[in-house]
């Protein structure tokens, strides 16, 4: 298990657009299977572009195909190494992440992370 704080604030930004979310981690022990979670809650702040953020550019979540409201909200996905290392990519500090990211941005990665988790949803 790995230990994360409880909340973090991540901003994802586009040309013209930024949001703030601020998220929420906690972890669920299970007694059955061994199967322990994480809980991640979002809670979203509009910084500047559209202020429906279904509308806004830098929503995270708006270029995906299958793309639904509680998405926004957060999920609940099972702890495992997969989950644990998007995690903890997720929540590092942009300065740190830029420098094993490659050429892309570092909002755009931290996109691309949070939709990934969106698919593993438990």
């Amino acid at each position: 298990m790995e230990n994360f704080n409880p909340n973090y604030t991540i901003n994802f930004k586009d040309s013209q657009s930024e949001i703030k979310l601020n998220l929420k981690i906690k972890y669920i022990k299970s007694n059955i299977n061994n199967n322990d979670k994480y809980d991640l809650t979002y809670q979203w702040e509009i910084i500047s572009g559209n202020q429906n953020i279904h509308h806004n550019f830098a929503n995270p979540f708006i270029n995906m195909n299958d793309y639904d409201n509680t998405d926004l909200e957060g999920l609940i996905i099972i702890n495992n190494k997969l989950s644990t290392e998007l995690i903890k990519h997720l929540v590092m500090p942009d300065n740190e992440l830029s420098k094993i990211i490659g050429n892309g941005t570092v909002s755009d990665y931290k996109k691309r992370i949070i939709n990934s988790l969106a698919l593993f949803w438990d």
